[in-house]
């Protein structure tokens, strides 16, 4: 239950047809909505997220919202796959921390990455869990 609207920005470069991303007001999350926020989740998650979407919090900077984003955006699509939080949350987390150090067109790479995993995995493979539950 929303008591009342969060301020939310849409990130562009962050989203695709499956997944929004969207800068959040933080504070107001944890006063109106839930205390867990901590500067970013999704909806596979968070069930207070709305479907397909990855809440980051607006207080960061350029850098720090991009790795935030890609490990959202990675742990989301290894929990498309069936994985579980825990064991998404670890692998992503291992790759976040190598992307820190990294250039930034590395991390860019990577959001691509991530981005593109969420699309073939809704996309495809919804496909194919349809064609496989017909089949039984």
């Amino acid at each position: 239950m929303r008591p009342r609207n969060i301020r939310k920005h849409h990130v562009e470069d962050l989203s695709n047809e499956v997944v929004d991303t969207y800068l959040v007001a933080g504070e107001e999350v944890r006063d109106w909505i839930s205390p867990a926020l901590c500067l970013g989740g999704h909806d596979r998650v968070y069930k207070w997220i709305p479907k397909g979407e990855i809440w980051i919090e607006d207080h960061m900077g350029h850098r720090e919202t991009d790795t935030i984003a890609f490990h959202e955006l990675r742990e989301r699509a290894l929990m498309l796959t069936g994985m579980t939080y825990n064991q998404a949350h670890k692998i992503a987390e291992a790759e976040e921390n190598k992307l820190r150090h990294a250039p930034l067109y590395k991390l860019e790479s990577a959001i691509k990455r991530a981005l593109l995993a969420n699309w073939e995995i809704t996309v495809r493979g919804s496909s194919k869990r349809r064609k496989r539950a017909r089949c039984k």
